[in-house]
This record gives C-alpha cells, structure tokens and sequence, in this order.
C-alpha cells in the first residue's frame, strides 16, 4: 500500500511538471526565488514608497481603485516559494507577452484614470488662475477709482481754496484802490491847503508893504 501511494504521487508531481500553467508558476517562482535578497531589498523599498503614496493619495481622497500597483505588489508578495529545488528554465515568448499585457492591462486603468485626474486638476488650477486674476484685476480697478475720488477731493479742497484766495485778491485790490483815492484826496487837499497858506502870506506881506508905504508918506505931508 505505501508503495502504490508513493507511485501515486509521483504521478501527480510529474503530472504537475508537465503542466504548462504549473510550469509557469514554478518558472515564474524560481525567477522569484533567483532574485535574492535585492529583489526582496528592492521590493521593501517599492512597498514602502506604495505604502507613502498610498497614504497620500488616502489623504487627498482618493479610491484603492487608482493605486493598482500596489495590488500587484501585494499580489507579488502573495507568492512563495514552496520547492527551493526549483530550477530555472526557459521562458516561452508568447508567455512573457502574456505576462506584459496583463501587466499593461493592470497598470493602464490606473493610469489613464490618474491622467484624467489630473487634467481636471490642471483645468481647475487654470480656472482658479483665471478667478484670480479677475480678483486682481478688480481690485486694481477699485485701487485705482478710489485714487481718482482722492484726486476729486483734493481738486475740489483746491479750488475752494483757490476761490477764497481769489476774494481775498479782490478784497485786498478794492482796499488797495480806495487806500489810493484817499491818498490822492489827501494829497489834493494838503496842496491846496498849501495854495492857501501860500496865498494868506502874500496877502499878508502885501499889506505890510502897503502899511510900511503909508507910514513913509505921513511924516513928509506933515512937514
């Protein structure tokens, strides 16, 4: 009986070799196990800086739906090594094919969704860009009208100013003319005060002279 079971899964094991899905998976194992410890050093790396992204793209609200590759890395690390007597054999084209489109077929949904995503990122970012700028250009227009009602009220404070300067000019020419007419008024009347006096004196002096000629003549009549 031992004897037949051993038979028996010797059978099932050359069974299994002779399968080709098996095949791969063992193929694809022992290239797994022939990575050594690079492929496990470089595998931690990836999945400490999925691990990162995966945190980032959780923060900014993000699905587990764009992130596939860390489903594949997860998927990757799923798979062990169960004969370490595996050798490595040759890989069939058609199979690496295979294994690359799946792979491009895993990534690229992904993809296409991240670059989608950030298309309406950069349409938005634009669209902000332009709000933004209308803001500035806003504010700039209302800076500039509040310069101009500045500018208004200060026309205005000078013009008043200008008008109160031009009253007192007025008022100063109008004391300046009369100041001059009393002048002259003045100095009119202090002429003829003078034509007087001087006309006064000459009478006076003229009747001295008459007294002085009358007195002359008295004494030679009287002899």
């Amino acid at each position: 009986m031992e004897t037949d079971q051993e038979k028996a899964n010797l059978d099932i094991k050359q069974d299994e070799k002779n399968s080709p899905i098996l095949s791969h998976n063992e193929e694809t194992k022992s290239e797994l196990e022939m990575g050594g410890e690079d492929e496990r050093l470089r595998k931690n790396g990836d999945s400490q800086k999925d691990t990162t992204e995966n945190k980032e793209q959780q923060e900014g609200g993000t699905t587990e739906d764009s992130l596939p590759e860390v489903k594949l890395l997860e998927d990757v690390k799923s798979l062990t090594v169960e004969d370490p007597d595996l050798t490595l054999g040759f890989v069939d084209p058609a199979v690496i094919e295979l294994l690359t489109s799946g792979l491009v077929e895993r990534f690229l949904p992904g993809l296409r969704k991240s670059q989608t995503t950030i298309d309406q990122i950069r349409c938005s970012q634009d669209v902000l860009l332009d709000t933004v700028d209308q803001e500035i250009t806003k504010f700039r227009d209302c800076q500039a009208v509040k310069e101009v009602e500045d500018t208004m009220v200060k026309a205005r404070h000078y013009h008043n100013k200008l008008l109160r300067l031009r009253r007192e000019m007025t008022n100063l020419h109008e004391k300046s003319r009369k100041l001059k007419k009393r002048a002259l008024k003045l100095q009119q009347q202090k002429q003829s005060e003078e034509l007087t006096r001087a006309h006064t004196r000459e009478h006076e002096l003229e009747r001295e002279r008459m007294l002085t000629a009358r007195l002359a003549t008295s004494p030679s009549s009287h002899s």
